[in-house]
């Protein structure tokens, strides 16, 4: 008589057994979703530091990099009102639960609405930067979604929080720089003339209160995208903790 053989193990209890001895994958834990969170939001809080900077150091001396770079800046700054507008629409099309395609689609068909208005600045001020910048600020308010920085339960109060800033932010800078004796620091007579403004009103005779404007706005729009996500991912955190 033979003794009897071992069962053999199906694969389907393999795993049963295998789990007694090797654990499974480490999850997440909400300090690590925090520290990547705020680490994507400095990321993409970095071109709105940049382009306060450049503000700053063109109002202060003007020709160093570009001759016509204050009236560049000068035109980003009234284009950013554009970017303002179109942010909340954007912002809930890029949150969407669209599949790719569609959600790809209607950022499309709303840039190119809103690119109406960045043609329209291209032919006023007779220059295809317009345009350009357009492009450059509308990826830069889009970042934070692009690269995830902030958990997805969080995003869209993010983005609300982003927008409310945003407008107040611009409105208040706007008025600033109209009502307040900013200096003209490095903006000469001379540097006003060699831009060739083809239009006229306050940002073109007087670009250094535009420069002063974006200094302010874009710091405060950086910062905010820093302190202002840390703060709804703590509160996202302990609500995530707390019992149910």
């Amino acid at each position: 008589m033979f003794a009897p053989r071992a069962p053999i193990l199906a694969p389907s209890s393999l795993p049963v057994f295998h789990s007694r001895f090797v654990p499974a994958p480490p999850r997440p834990t909400n300090q690590a979703i925090a520290q990547a969170s705020i680490g994507g939001a400095v990321f993409s809080a970095l071109p709105d530091f940049l382009l306060s900077a450049v503000c700053l150091y063109t109002w202060l001396h003007p020709m160093t990099f570009d001759p016509q770079l204050v009236k560049r800046l000068t035109v980003l700054t009234l284009l950013e009102f554009v970017i303002v507008h179109s942010a909340p629409f954007t912002g809930l099309v890029a949150l969407s639960e669209l599949k790719t395609i569609l959600k790809t689609a209607a950022l499309v068909g709303l840039g190119a609405f809103y690119m109406l208005f960045a043609w329209g600045f291209s032919v006023g001020f007779d220059s295809n930067w317009p345009a350009i910048a357009f492009f450059a600020l509308m990826l830069n308010r889009l970042l934070p979604v692009l690269l995830g920085a902030v958990p997805s339960s969080a995003q869209k109060t993010f983005m609300a929080t982003c927008w409310g800033l945003g407008v107040v932010a611009y409105l208040g800078t706007i008025f600033a720089a109209a009502l307040l004796p900013i200096p003209a620091l490095g903006i000469t007579a001379d540097v006003i003339a060699a831009q060739h403004f083809t239009s006229g009103g306050m940002w073109p005779e007087q670009p250094y209160r535009a420069l002063f404007m974006g200094t302010v706005y874009f710091a405060l729009v950086g910062t905010w995208e820093i302190v202002g996500m840390a703060a709804i991912v703590r509160r996202s955190t302990r609500h995530a903790r707390a019992p149910h």
